[in-house]
């Protein structure tokens, strides 16, 4: 806003029907200027890359100061053209790094959006490493999988978790009981964004079940087994990095409360065992299927 009101020379005017989009995006090569203006029920738009963000940013508060009405262009020249872009077919002179613009939209048409909404509506999916404790008799390490999709401060997400199975020791006199845990969560977070970091706090609910079998039961019989269903609900703080195009390195640390819980007893009633509140961390990798990061969205309606 304050580069379109001082490429304008003055404030932007309030009563206007002039409708501004501005879309700002990554692309492989560099950043992508999208402006749509809508004035009196006509509607016409433009998009041009460039090198860097803020010749994108800098474009775009020219256009909008030149459909507002600037009295006249800004005082800072246009940079000299770099030697690739001065070279490469289809640049333009005088703007470091842009190509030729796209043709502009005919009056009418709908303003120029990039592919994905200016929301980061995103689909992802994850895999990571958990160690968590409160589910099973000892802390236990397991794997979790995971899909969702991110808005623009919110990201919703289901994945199932595996314990593989472990020994116990549950009780005296007992024999050894081999336990694993088999679960999902579905839930929503609140995300804010700090450059490449995104991290907030997350709900989810967590259903799931625990089973056992002895692990050396005697020979004259088979082994006792049993099966506890589990719901509960988890709240984590998490964070995902970007370390690539699409890949994002994910963390999470947090806490679990059982809200329905069976005890866990083997067929013949011998031993018991009851999951409790515990704690989780986790660390992995997230793939997106678009890039997420970098692009800026400003709406002007004066």
């Amino acid at each position: 806003m304050e580069q379109i009101q001082a490429a304008l020379g003055r404030p932007i005017a309030e009563g206007s029907e002039l409708s501004v989009v501005i879309v700002v995006e990554p692309t492989e090569g560099g950043f992508l200027a999208h402006v749509g203006i809508t004035e009196g029920g006509e509607t016409s738009g433009r998009s041009v890359s460039f090198a860097n963000c803020e010749e994108a940013a800098k474009f775009s508060a020219l256009a909008v100061a030149l459909a507002l009405g600037s009295p006249e262009a800004p005082s800072t020249p246009a940079p000299e053209p770099t030697r690739e872009a001065a070279s490469a077919p289809g640049t333009t002179p005088g703007v470091q790094g842009a190509t030729s613009p796209r043709p502009v939209a005919p009056v009418g048409a709908e303003i120029p959006r990039p592919d994905h909404e200016a929301s980061e509506q995103v689909w992802f999916v994850g895999a990571m490493a958990e160690i968590s404790s409160g589910l099973l008799p000892k802390e236990a390490f397991g794997v979790v999988l995971m899909a969702g999709r991110t808005f623009e401060r919110v990201r919703v997400d289901a994945r199932v978790n595996f314990i593989p199975s472990s020994v116990y020791e549950l009780g005296s006199g007992e024999n050894p009981v081999a336990m694993n845990w088999v679960g999902g969560a579905l839930g929503a977070c609140r995300e804010t964004r700090l450059g490449p970091l995104r991290i907030g706090p997350c709900l989810r609910m967590q259903v799931g079940g625990l089973h056992g079998e002895e692990e050396s039961p005697p020979a004259s019989r088979p082994p006792h087994g049993g099966t506890g269903f589990y719901f509960g609900l988890t709240a984590n703080l998490e964070a995902y990095l970007e370390i690539g195009a699409r890949i994002h390195l994910f963390g999470a640390i947090g806490g679990a409360v059982p809200l329905v819980a069976d005890r866990f007893i083997l067929s013949d009633g011998g031993v018991v065992h009851s999951p409790n509140a515990g704690g989780a961390a986790a660390l992995g990798l997230l793939y997106f299927f678009k890039e997420i990061s970098g692009f800026e969205t400003l709406t002007i309606t004066p």
